[in-house]
């Protein structure tokens, strides 16, 4: 476990070692969530919607064509889910 400082605009950096374990690059979105029972703060690399594509679609009936660019789909309904 590695400590880290909130700064006084409530940001903190994640150390090299970590974005590097996790595969993270300078523009990468985070998900963050607060378990408020335990209050553990847990930062997550949302999946991108190709692969969420891919498990939606193993929910749908045998049979039915798997979703296609579903990034290009997002955006015709909503430009801010690019």
């Amino acid at each position: 476990m590695i400590a880290v400082t909130l700064s006084s605009k409530g940001q903190n950096v994640i150390p090299a070692s970590i974005r590097r374990q996790a595969n993270l690059k300078a523009g990468d979105r985070l998900q963050i969530e607060l378990d408020r029972e335990t209050e553990q703060i847990r930062l997550s690399k949302p999946q991108d919607w190709d692969s969420l594509s891919e498990l939606f679609t193993s929910w749908i009936k045998p049979g039915t064509r798997p979703l296609k660019n579903v990034r290009g789909l997002m955006k015709t309904h909503d430009p801010r889910l690019g």
